[in-house]
């Protein structure tokens, strides 16, 4: 028996399960991989577009449709941060994908200009709702680290 173990043992030390462990992360895209399929920006603009939301039923709330104003005079305040529209974290979104795509490789001048005007519009009317909010706010066109 001692004669048919050790042979095994020693084979078995022999081989390695590196490929084993080395193991393709599912749940998550190579970057590199993303603005070279048009499938994959696609998917990136579906969750920029989360911007214009969804119309919300009590959203009249906050407007002058209903009979008189519905909230307290002290709502808005300079500490109270549900009348604030600071959407940088987009902004940033939208101006990476704007200088990826235009370095890509993979994606044809028909699918960079597609792409780019859906960016192009979702910043304007992202800063537009600053501007609503706020009066004037920065206009950053690069994309800045976070």
């Amino acid at each position: 028996m001692k004669k048919i173990f050790f042979p095994v043992i020693f084979l078995l030390s022999l081989t390695s399960c590196k490929d084993v462990l080395d193991i393709r992360d599912l749940n998550s895209l190579d970057e590199r991989e993303v603005w070279q399929d048009p499938n994959l920006v696609n998917a990136y603009l579906a969750n920029v577009y989360s911007i214009f939301g969804n119309w919300n039923a009590s959203a009249d709330n906050n407007s002058e449709q209903l009979v008189g104003i519905t909230f307290p005079l002290d709502a808005v305040t300079v500490n109270n941060s549900s009348y604030k529209a600071w959407d940088y974290t987009t902004i940033r979104k939208i101006n990476t994908a704007l200088v990826k795509i235009e370095e890509s490789t993979g994606l044809n001048d028909n699918d960079k200009r597609n792409f780019r005007g859906q960016l192009l519009f979702m910043r304007a009317y992202a800063y537009f709702n600053m501007v609503k909010h706020h009066g004037g706010v920065p206009y950053i066109k690069v994309p800045q680290e976070s």
